[in-house]
This record gives C-alpha cells, structure tokens and sequence, in this order.
C-alpha cells in the first residue's frame, strides 16, 4: 500500500511539472487589438449566429488547396469554437435599440482561405496577383425583413504570416457586417 502510495505521489508530481512547463497555444480574439471595429446599430435584442450546416464541425477557418484538398487552418486559433467566438465577436460591436425577444440571424457561410494557382492569378484591382485570398461571406436576416447576403475578400501574398492572416480575417468580417440594419 506504501509502494502505491509513494507511486501515485510521484506520478502526480510528474504531471504538475509537465503543466506547468509547457506553453500555451497562442489564443486570439475574432478582432485584434490593432483594430479598433466601429460600432453597428441593430432593431434587435442580440445576434444568432451559426455556422453553415457544413461549418459546424471546424473550429477554425478552413483551406482550400489548390490540389483540391481542404484542411483545417492551424495557424489561426480563436479563445473559443468558431461558432461562439464569432457571435461574441459581432455581439461585443453590436449596438442592440430593442428590448424585443426578436435577435438578428446570422448564418456564416464562408469563412476560408483559398489557395489559388499562381499560374492563372488574376491581378485584384490596383494591386499584386495573390495566390492566397481570405472569404468571408453571411447571410443575413433582420426580423420583419427578407434575407440578404454579404461577402467580403481579400487578397494576400503566398508568405503572409499569422498576424496579415488574423488581421484579414478579421477586416472581412467586418466588411460583410453591416453598419446599420
């Protein structure tokens, strides 16, 4: 009983040492701090946001290879699952006028980057050929009101790091967020 005992004892001892060296994975918010979003107006009592039904299951944005594979980025973390980071996102630059139970719906479906082919690049207007572009596209639906769609892209160079990646994310979203519903 001592021995097993003595063994536990050492055995706990081992996992508090391996917590408590090990790093954290980097955790952002959807908006980083160098971004300062404006404030959006909104007739409702809060957002309800969903992933696209084919979404749902990531918990990051997903990347389409040009060899027509998709992985999950591993680059980009959020502090939480895509679905519940995004709507606290929008949420925190919401300004809600009604004290209805009515909430605004949002459906995320896109939230990506795709790889294109460097061989058929096409120039975005006043810019480089990129071979890398950031997607975001929501459907929106106001109580009262018919649905619409909004879509925002962004063009990168093949060598972004993670900060262009998180930054362009974040500026597409905000692109397809409307100012006033």
């Amino acid at each position: 009983m001592k021995s097993l005992l003595v063994l536990l004892s050492a055995l706990v001892a081992v996992l508090f040492c391996g917590c408590a060296t090990s790093k954290p994975h980097p955790k952002y918010n959807v908006f980083p701090n160098s971004l300062e979003p404006a404030l959006r107006t909104c007739a409702t009592s809060g957002v309800r946001l969903r992933m696209a039904e084919d979404l749902r299951a990531y918990s990051a944005p997903l990347v389409f290879h040009v060899d027509n594979t998709v992985t999950v980025s591993r680059d980009l973390m959020y502090y939480a699952p895509l679905e519940v980071a995004l709507a606290r996102a929008l949420e925190d630059i919401t300004l809600f006028t009604a004290p209805k139970a009515e909430k605004l719906k949002v459906e995320v479906r896109d939230y990506c980057l795709i790889e294109h082919d460097p061989a058929t690049l096409k120039t975005p207007e006043g810019g480089e050929p990129s071979s890398l572009e950031v997607r975001v596209a929501l459907k929106i639906t106001v109580p009262g009101k018919p649905s619409f769609y909004s879509s925002s892209s962004t063009f990168l160079p093949a060598d972004a790091d993670v900060k262009t990646l998180h930054e362009a994310f974040a500026k597409a979203l905000l692109s397809s967020y409307p100012q006033e519903f």
